[in-house]
């Protein structure tokens, strides 16, 4: 799948480390809410949409515009906001962003959502190679599938993680993605890696930022309690089981 412009940002403004572009995603999305809660009490779609496109027109400092769009969402269960790419053609285009609004603004209990959902799609812009694993490895929709309940069912979960020593057997047994090719299996689990650091910083900075409006009088919504996920001990197991991949293919090779 290939990247436009509008969904990329140029290599000179994300160059670095991966805890340094970490830190760059922290300082745009500081940024971002710095100028929002300038005026607390507007919301407005209108108004959130040209400040997250202004700073990042200057973040990019090329004159491109990232296509980063804010939309209305029903809340659905426990499922208050969701991110998702704009896709044409096989070519990511930009990010949608979807919070709960009212009246054309968005609902001030539900900031951090926002905010939470914009450092998805921030980690995206900052990580071209995160965003690039989407959808290229070359499998069944079959074994597609099989990827996707792995990860929701088994690591993006708190099932069946009271204990970790280090990882649940059933865990053990789905991660082997059996009947996958190696260099395949590769791809969805780094994608699968990239996802959990991507939620882990959205807790992360969400919850930073529902305490920074509540000075500010903004009531965040229940931010929910994510330890249980166990997510660094989680992506530290995809690390582990990815370099043993990587070394047997080049194995392979030799």
């Amino acid at each position: 799948m290939k990247i436009a412009k509008t969904a990329s940002l140029p290599l000179d403004a994300i160059r670095g480390t991966f805890k340094e572009r970490q830190i760059k995603m922290s300082k745009i999305a500081e940024e971002i809410f710095n100028k929002i809660i300038e005026k607390p009490d507007d919301l407005s779609l209108a108004r959130i949409q040209e400040i997250t496109q202004d700073t990042l027109t200057k973040t990019a400092g090329d004159g491109r515009k990232i296509n980063i769009q804010i939309k209305d969402y029903l809340s659905q269960g426990a499922c208050e906001g969701k991110e998702e790419f704009v896709e044409n053609d096989g070519i990511i285009e930009g990010f949608k962003i979807h919070v709960p609004t009212e009246k054309g603004a968005i609902k001030p209990s539900h900031l951090s959502v926002f905010m939470h959902e914009l450092v998805h799609a921030l980690y995206q812009l900052t990580n071209p190679k995160a965003l690039a694993l989407e959808g290229s490895a070359n499998i069944t929709t079959r074994q597609c599938n099989r990827a996707k309940s792995f990860y929701e069912n088994s690591l993006y979960s708190c099932e069946m993680f009271e204990w970790f020593n280090p990882i649940s057997t059933k865990i053990k047994q789905e991660i082997a993605l059996r009947g996958i090719d190696t260099k395949e299996k590769i791809k969805i689990l780094q994608d699968c890696k990239h996802s959990l650091i991507s939620e882990f910083l959205a807790y992360w900075e969400g919850e930073k930022f529902s305490c920074r409006g509540v000075q500010h009088g903004i009531e965040s919504i229940r931010t929910p309690d994510y330890d249980c996920i166990m997510f660094e001990d989680k992506i530290e197991y995809l690390e582990k089981e990815i370099a043993k991949l990587i070394k047997k293919v080049r194995k392979g090779k030799e």
